[in-house]
């Protein structure tokens, strides 16, 4: 049960850091979002499917989902600007 509420957490984290990141999507090219993730887990699911279904696209956003590992590197990523949205194993997200 606490891990299916850390589960949602993390989900609702994730997309509301997305959303947050673009406030409009007006112009003709959609704007690039780099999310990071360390690896293929459940708690990383909901980005694919929305990358999968287009759900990115539908509301404005052209995201590349960036395998990066966890730890030195992924901080140091995320400080660097090479990734907006740093999604940390758990239910941590970081958003630049």
């Amino acid at each position: 049960m606490i891990r299916c509420r850390q589960f949602k957490c993390a989900a609702l984290m994730t997309i509301f850091a997305l959303v947050a990141v673009v406030h409009s999507a007006t112009a003709q090219e959609l704007p690039t979002l780099n999310v990071s993730y360390a690896s293929v887990t459940g708690s990383r699911l909901p980005l694919w499917i929305a990358k999968d279904a287009g759900l990115f696209e539908k509301h404005g956003l052209n995201v590349n989902l960036v395998v990066i590992a966890a730890g030195a590197a992924a901080i140091g990523a995320l400080a660097g600007g090479d990734v907006e949205v740093l999604g940390a194993p758990g239910a941590t997200t970081m958003v630049s």
